[in-house]
């Protein structure tokens, strides 16, 4: 049975997605049954391959690129300890994350969660942000027919986001 292969939601590559997909389950099989980034990187060095032109092969610019991932990895690392009480002498211990990713007119970058709580628009972001995890998640459980019935949770858990929205 032949494969369709589609980007995921939000995603794009210059790649036709059933190219790469297929060219990804080819080097499955090569290399008996599990592909590494590092199998794909190999594979798009080529000039002819298909996966080369999404890769930066510029050693300057793609160092400069891995410093910025890493910057973005570690502004998403950091959280806030706050202590909250929830009951009368009992203290819960609650890291939320420090920063936020956000679109601010015609740029993205991160502010506080601080920030994002207290401004509607920005919590409306964050809001949507966690809908579109929770629904990345609820796609992966219903690819397994024994785990589909926690899809509910997630359908409830969604409808208790909306009503804050």
């Amino acid at each position: 049975m032949s494969m369709i292969y589609q980007w995921r939601p939000g995603f794009s590559w210059k790649v036709d997605p059933q190219v790469a997909g297929q060219r990804f389950a080819d080097l499955v099989e090569e290399a008996d049954g599990t592909l590494t980034a590092s199998m794909i990187v190999d594979d798009a060095r080529p000039a002819t391959s298909p996966l080369h032109n999404d890769f930066e092969w510029d050693d300057s610019v793609a160092a400069n690129e891995w410093r910025e991932h890493t910057a973005r990895m570690m502004i998403a690392s950091v959280v806030v300890v706050n202590v909250r009480e929830p009951e009368p002498g009992e203290k819960r211990v609650m890291p939320v994350r420090a920063f936020v990713n956000v679109r601010q007119e015609d740029r993205r970058g991160y502010t506080t969660t601080a920030r994002v709580v207290t401004d509607k628009e920005l919590f409306k972001q964050l809001v949507d942000d966690i809908l579109g995890s929770i629904n990345s998640y609820r796609m992966k459980l219903a690819a397994f027919k024994e785990y589909s019935q926690i899809a509910h949770l997630f359908d409830e858990f969604d409808e208790g986001l909306k009503k804050i929205k």
